[in-house]
């Protein structure tokens, strides 16, 4: 009877290591399958994230250069003052989009830090009365790019109105004296009922 038991043992025992040998690779493969799933899975998530990423840096380099500067700017109202302000960066940024190649730009983009350009109304706007403070980096890139101009015309335009007609003389007179300045300093120019009343560096 011994005899008898000790074999059905073994023959239980054989058995079992039988099974083990079918079902650890099984169970191996499963796990196996499951980090291969997720590395998958994670590989399209970064590919997701990464598609994503390009398609906001496609949609901002579709942007017109008036629309860049539009997105950047600010207008804050002060008591009876209105301010307009537009970072230098945008400028820069409407340069790049608008294609313009400008050696003359290369020292304004080595700069470790950008001001801002700086439209204030004084009182009501029909008045014409406000000050443009306009940054050496803003000179140089209004000096020498016909699309930031531009940009900043429309821009001065979308929030003036019905006035910017009686802005444009004043604005052509502050365009002049840019072209023909040196620009080593930033600039404050005055406007006064519409007509422009002079400058001083800042």
């Amino acid at each position: 009877m011994a005899k008898n038991l000790r074999k059905e043992l073994f023959l239980g025992l054989i058995v079992l290591l039988t099974l083990v040998s079918f079902i650890t690779p099984s169970i191996l493969g499963i796990a196996r399958a499951n980090e291969v799933n997720n590395v998958v899975n994670e590989s399209v998530q970064s590919k997701q994230l990464v598609n994503t990423i390009n398609s906001l840096n496609v949609l901002s380099t579709q942007l017109t250069p008036e629309q860049i500067l539009m997105n950047a700017s600010s207008l804050e109202v002060e008591g009876d003052n209105t301010i307009i302000t537009i970072p230098d960066e945008a400028l820069l940024a409407v340069v790049d989009a608008s294609g313009e190649n400008i050696p003359e730009l290369s020292s304004a983009r080595m700069l470790r830090g950008h001001g801002v350009t700086k439209f204030i109304i004084y009182g009501q706007t029909r008045y014409g009365n406000f000050n443009a403070f306009l940054s050496q980096t803003s000179l140089r890139v209004i000096k020498y790019s016909v699309a930031a101009f531009n940009a900043i015309k429309a821009i001065v335009q979308a929030y003036l109105g019905n006035f910017i007609g009686l802005a444009y003389s004043s604005m052509n007179a502050i365009l002049n004296i840019i072209r023909a300045d040196q620009i080593r300093y930033g600039k404050v120019f005055l406007v006064r009922s519409w007509w422009y009343a002079g400058s001083y560096n800042q």
